[in-house]
């Protein structure tokens, strides 16, 4: 007997399912780090209706925190993904996909292709982070103040944020600089209007992979704001002998500064026009407290001196010239001879 007798038949297929043209990719540029996605796309015989399941692999050969995918599509194209976690390990990426025909039969796992993905998620660092100010003591309106540091590996434009010592941001905008070997530094011009006390900074920084580093905000040095101008009282002026002075006489304006200032300019004039002593003595005391003395020469105009005092703090800070008095003195040149 060679036949059945109710129509039943059955076939025999051995024919394994297979793929083509497997290719894994990384969503951007450069490796793959937290949050990327990993796609991996490729296509099958027309027998795989059953959607097939891909396995990855960080690199160090453990399976992606992820989990597995199962893939979306037909044979005419079938699309998995995976999302890299912070922790799957730095390297490069391995997979197998796993797939069956209808019937069951089980296809080769396909482990490689196309492409490549290498994990990168090691997170940047910075060293030899300082700030320092252009010049000596404090900074003031004008100087530069510059942020230096060094990357563990090639970043991205950091962000530098630098704050006064009031807490706000420098008026000025930070100027960033990449220099060799990772080293890079952040200048900003000080403002006259940004607020005395100590600075304070923050630097945001990403690598070439998009791993994000700790943001930093301390390191060696230290910066403090001195945009105080100094201011002069009391003044005073007067000569080293009764009535007016002439010839041979000594005129000493006295002043007091609000603050330390380096050597104070004293200009004088006597009816309205320079005086001939051309080596003011400028002497300090104690307390902030200054002299100059002017020899009169017989070559001084007749009249009321006049007098202009320069002058800046030792950070720099200039105070606003002083012409006037605060206690009504006044000394008037008289070398008119008698005849």
């Amino acid at each position: 007997v060679s036949a059945v007798t109710d129509g039943t038949s059955v076939t025999v297929d051995n024919t394994h399912p297979t793929l083509s043209t497997p290719a894994i990719t990384v969503n951007g540029a450069g490796n793959a780090n937290n949050a990327d996605t990993v796609t991996l796309t490729f296509t099958s015989s027309s027998d795989v209706t059953t959607a097939p399941t891909c396995a990855f692999t960080d690199g160090g050969g453990n399976a992606m925190d992820a989990g597995t995918s199962t893939a979306s599509g037909n044979a005419a194209g079938w699309t998995c993904t995976v999302a890299v976690g912070d922790a799957d390990s730095d390297g490069g990426m391995g997979y197998s996909i796993a797939f069956s025909d209808a019937n069951g039969n089980a296809g080769t796992a396909v482990t490689s292709g196309s492409g490549s993905v290498t994990i990168d998620n090691t997170h940047p660092t910075l060293s030899s982070v300082s700030i320092a100010t252009a010049g000596t003591g404090n900074a003031n309106d004008g100087d530069d103040v510059t942020l230096s540091f060094t990357a563990s590996e090639g970043i991205g434009t950091p962000t530098c944020t630098m704050k006064d010592g009031g807490g706000n941001t420098m008026d000025n905008t930070v100027s960033v600089t990449e220099g060799s070997s990772n080293a890079w530094t952040c200048v900003v011009d000080t403002h006259d209007n940004d607020a005395d006390g100590a600075m304070t900074y923050s630097i945001a920084f990403s690598d070439d992979a998009g791993n994000a580093g700790t943001a930093v905000t301390s390191g060696s040095g230290s910066v403090t704001i001195d945009n105080t101008h100094p201011t002069m009282t009391p003044v005073s002026i007067a000569v080293d002998n009764t009535g007016n002075a002439n010839d041979g006489d000594d005129i000493t304006l006295s002043f007091t500064t609000s603050e330390g200032i380096q050597t104070p300019t004293c200009t004088f004039t006597s009816g309205g026009a320079a005086m001939a002593d051309g080596s003011i003595t400028v002497a300090e005391g104690s307390n902030n407290a200054w002299t100059c003395v002017l020899d009169v020469a017989n070559g001084d105009t007749d009249g009321a001196v006049a007098f202009s005092i320069a002058f800046t703090d030792d950070a720099g800070n200039a105070g606003t010239a002083v012409s006037a008095v605060t206690d009504g003195t006044s000394v008037t040149v008289d070398n008119t001879h008698p005849t």
